[in-house]
């Protein structure tokens, strides 16, 4: 069965699209699960996730989100698309959320920032 991965990475649409063998077909959403609101809530999901890095001539590291208000919402609007992924994918594709939360990192107030995982400091 073909399998459909919601991934985050740099720069990267976040569906990924794998053929019964594993082997990458796409990057994008499948064609027959296309629609406007698919579509806008990937996007606005791989915006926000580019905005928890810094890329510039000089570096390129992890941020993180300002608040933890942001992070929850992120987090929601990357479970709306996997729920909306199964609806529309029926039998014809596996869904995989492959999106690691517990591996967000949130700045504090002062600039700080730590690990949501484990509340380690940096």
């Amino acid at each position: 069965m073909k399998k459909i991965k919601l991934m985050l990475e740099y720069c990267c649409f976040p569906i990924w699209i794998y053929d019964e063998n594993r082997n990458l077909i796409d990057n994008d959403i499948p064609n027959e699960m296309n629609d406007e609101k698919t579509s806008s809530i990937c996007i606005e999901i791989q915006k926000q996730y580019d905005l928890l890095f810094m890329d510039n001539e000089k570096e390129f590291k992890h941020i993180g989100f300002h608040d933890e208000n942001s992070k929850n919402e992120f987090i929601k609007k990357t479970i709306k698309i996997e729920e909306m992924l199964r609806e529309k994918a029926g039998k014809r594709f596996l869904i995989e959320n492959a999106v690691n939360v517990n591996d967000f990192i949130v700045k504090d107030g002062n600039g700080a920032r730590y690990n949501t995982r484990d509340g380690s400091m940096s």
